[in-house]
């Protein structure tokens, strides 16, 4: 018989990233200064059975995000055009504006407006929200009766839709937690919604957020000591060497005469 359809599912959805380190230290990578990460994702349901996954290899920019063409860069394996900024990471020292955020569904980038600031245990993030309107990503051989169609099979097409909200850390762009209010559907003839596939709210758990809140402290703290306090530090040890020689050679000099 058919699969019942089950609602109020809890689901888990799971992403692991690595970097390519090797990949990231050849010519065409370091000519460009780009750096590649592999990433898998998962989406399970509370019986652990996948409701969906899937693999993307991202190459892009280490200060600024932008997505490359080099280096295999791939979703599943295919190769796609890719455009806009990194969706595992927002530039170093984000802006408050939109950016072409790359939604790897649609495999093309989509504005993610700036929204606000907030506060998390004391970092401050900015909010991005980024609606992705029902958009066909596919089609789907399906029994017709789920459908609404009195043929024994046909293709249906599957539709996607998405409302995005990312709190990001504007120093080191990482993104430390988000939202996705997620919907897949299988439509009919006549264009209606006929079967649901996903529709779900998928959001970070709060020891998720609070390991990424204090990465994001101590990444920023690093990165203010690296861009302000060192150079001023290298400044005031410049001046007391300067002052040091000079003191060396008015003691010199006198002896010497």
């Amino acid at each position: 018989g058919e699969n019942p359809i089950r609602t109020n599912v809890p689901l888990t959805s799971t992403r692991t990233t690595r970097g390519d380190v090797t990949e990231s230290q050849t010519d065409a990578a370091k000519a460009d200064d780009l750096a590649i990460y592999d990433s898998f994702s998962n989406l399970t349901d509370d019986t652990g059975t996948t409701i969906s996954a899937g693999t993307i290899r991202v190459a892009f920019d280490r200060v600024t995000s932008e997505l490359s063409n080099c280096c295999n860069a791939n979703i599943d394996g295919e190769t796609v055009e890719w455009s806009g900024i990194n969706p595992l990471k927002f530039p170093f020292n984000v802006e408050q504006k939109t950016y072409d955020y790359f939604d790897t569904t649609l495999a093309k980038a989509i504005p993610i407006e700036f929204s606000g600031t907030e506060d998390l245990d004391g970092l401050e993030v900015y909010v991005f929200k980024q609606s992705i309107p029902a958009t066909q990503i596919g089609e789907q051989e399906v029994p017709g009766s789920l459908v609404g169609s009195t043929e024994a099979s046909v293709k249906a097409p599957r539709m996607y839709e998405n409302v995005r909200t990312l709190q990001v850390d504007p120093v080191t762009g990482s993104i430390i937690a988000g939202v996705e209010e997620q919907k897949q559907w299988l439509a009919g003839a006549d264009g209606t919604e006929k079967l649901t596939i996903i529709k779900a709210t998928v959001g970070t758990e709060d020891a998720t957020k609070q390991t990424a809140i204090d990465d994001a402290k101590a990444s920023g703290a690093l990165i203010k000591t690296l861009g302000t306090t060192v150079p001023i530090v290298g400044f005031v040890l410049g001046l007391i060497l300067l002052v040091v020689g000079f003191v060396l050679v008015a003691r010199k000099d006198p002896a010497s005469s």
